[in-house]
């Protein structure tokens, strides 16, 4: 199967919080791009879902104080299962206002140096 991906994925851990009706999942992302996101949580997503979850950006480990989380609301594209429980959920981005996009874009180029 050939990706049709428009955006390039860039391998990051950061921590994320994504929010369920009930309660809040603590998560961290494997990978993040302009459009999207992809999440390690416990318990897995279910396909279709909107969400929104909160990405604290950071580089090598130190959050920017300058730097706000990120909110987002994301719409879960699909899902994996893992073999311990957790599961990674692809999400895209849903609605990311012209701040968001900026210090997102902020992020990854900083990523891409």
């Amino acid at each position: 199967m050939i990706e049709q991906r428009k955006d390039k994925r860039y391998d990051v851990s950061v921590t994320a919080e994504v929010f369920l009706p009930d309660r809040v999942l603590e998560a961290t992302t494997r990978n993040l791009s302009r459009s999207g996101v992809c999440f390690e949580c416990e318990p897995l997503l279910q396909e279709g879902a909107t969400v929104a979850a909160t990405l604290y950006l950071t580089v090598d480990g130190i959050e920017d104080a300058a730097t706000a989380p990120l909110k987002v609301t994301t719409q879960v594209q699909w899902t994996s299962e893992l073999d311990d429980a957790r599961g990674l959920v692809g999400a895209q981005f849903v609605n990311l206002d012209e701040a968001g996009q900026k210090t997102l874009d902020r992020f990854l180029s900083a990523l891409g140096e």
